[in-house]
C-alpha cells in the first residue's frame, strides 16, 4: 500500500498531466520568465498592464505570428494577463525547482 507521501505525489502528477501544456518547449518558457524578470528589475517594477514585453520577446525568439498568438492565449489561460502577471501567476507553476528568492520579481508589487 502506498504511503501518504506517495499518494500526494501521484495526485500532483495527475493534476499536472490534466492541465493544458504550453504550446512550446519548456526551455522557451523559462527563457521568457528570465527575460521578464530582468526587465522587471531594470524598470523598478513598471508594468503597462499588457503583454507588451512578452509579445516582443516571443517575436525576437523567432516565434511565428500564429505561435505568438497561441502562446499569449495559453499564458492568459494560466493567469498571465500582463507581463507582471506572467511572472506572478505562471512562473511558479512551470519553472522546474522555482525558488522565488532567485528572482528579482516580487508578486506583491504586481
Amino acid at each position: 500500500m502506498p504511503s501518504r507521501q506517495e499518494k500526494a505525489r501521484r495526485q500532483r502528477l495527475v493534476k499536472a498531466l490534466a492541465r493544458p501544456q504550453p504550446p512550446f518547449p519548456l526551455e522557451a518558457l523559462v527563457a521568457l520568465f528570465r527575460h521578464l524578470d530582468k526587465l522587471w528589475n531594470e524598470s523598478d517594477g513598471a508594468c503597462d498592464n499588457k503583454l507588451t514585453q512578452t509579445r516582443l520577446h516571443l517575436a525576437a525568439a523567432g516565434f511565428a505570428p500564429d505561435e505568438v498568438a497561441s502562446t499569449l492565449e495559453w499564458l492568459v489561460s494560466e493567469g498571465g494577463g500582463c507581463d507582471c502577471e506572467v511572472l506572478a501567476n505562471v512562473a511558479d507553476r512551470w519553472v522546474p525547482d522555482y525558488d522565488a528568492t532567485e528572482w528579482w520579481f516580487d508578486a506583491r508589487e504586481c
